[in-house]
C-alpha cells in the first residue's frame, strides 16, 4: 500500500486475481454473483469475505479474510492487510467492523481496523471482466510507520498449490 501523492487522502492498492489455472465455467454464462448470504459465487467457485473471524491469540489460523474456495477445496484464504510481509502466529491481527454489499450489485466491501497503529481501511471485491477485482482502500495515508511493512497478504492452501504463482 502506498500513498500515490504526500497529501492523498484517500489511498488504493489494486489487485486484479486472474482465475487463469482454474478453468472457470465461460464467466460470459455464469458470472460470479452475489448469494443471500454473502459470497460470490458460480459453478465450482466461491468467494468468501470475512466469513470467519482470525482467533484472537493465534492470528495465522488459516480461516478468515478473503478465502477463495475451488470445486470444495479452499485454496486460499487470510486476505487481508497484515503488518509484515510474513505474518507469525503472535503477529496484530485486525478488528472487523462489518462488511456491507457495494454500489455495483456483486460487490463486497469488509470494513478493518488496527486501532493501535491508527490504521482503518476497507477491503472491496467484485467480478471484473473475467476476473476478481480486490482493492485495499486507506482514508487516510498509510501511518509512516508502516510504510514497506503492510500489505495485502494471500496465503494458498492446499499444498498441491505452494511455490505456484
Amino acid at each position: 500500500m502506498r500513498k500515490t501523492t504526500p497529501t492523498c487522502g484517500l489511498t488504493a492498492l489494486l489487485a486484479l486475481l486472474t482465475f487463469s489455472n482454474l478453468t472457470l465455467a465461460d464467466s460470459a454464462t455464469s458470472p460470479l454473483q452475489l448469494t443471500p448470504q454473502d459470497a460470490l459465487e458460480t459453478h465450482g467457485l466461491s468467494i468468501f469475505l470475512f466469513h470467519n473471524s482470525y482467533h484472537p491469540v493465534f492470528g495465522d489460523q488459516k480461516s478468515s479474510g478473503l478465502e477463495i474456495v475451488f470445486h470444495d477445496q479452499r485454496i486460499a484464504t487470510n486476505g487481508d492487510v497484515r503488518l509484515s510481509p510474513t505474518p507469525a502466529q503472535w503477529d496484530p491481527i485486525p478488528q472487523f467492523k462489518g462488511r456491507k454489499h457495494g454500489a455495483s450489485s456483486n460487490e463486497l466491501i469488509a470494513t478493518l481496523v488496527y486501532p493501535d497503529r491508527n490504521l482503518d481501511y476497507r477491503i472491496d471485491v467484485r467480478p471484473e471482466n473475467g476476473a476478481l477485482r480486490v482493492a485495499v482502500i486507506l482514508d487516510q495515508p498509510l501511518p509512516a510507520a508502516l510504510a514497506g511493512r503492510a500489505g495485502l497478504n494471500r496465503e494458498f492452501l492446499p499444498t498441491a498449490y505452494f511455490g505456484k504463482s
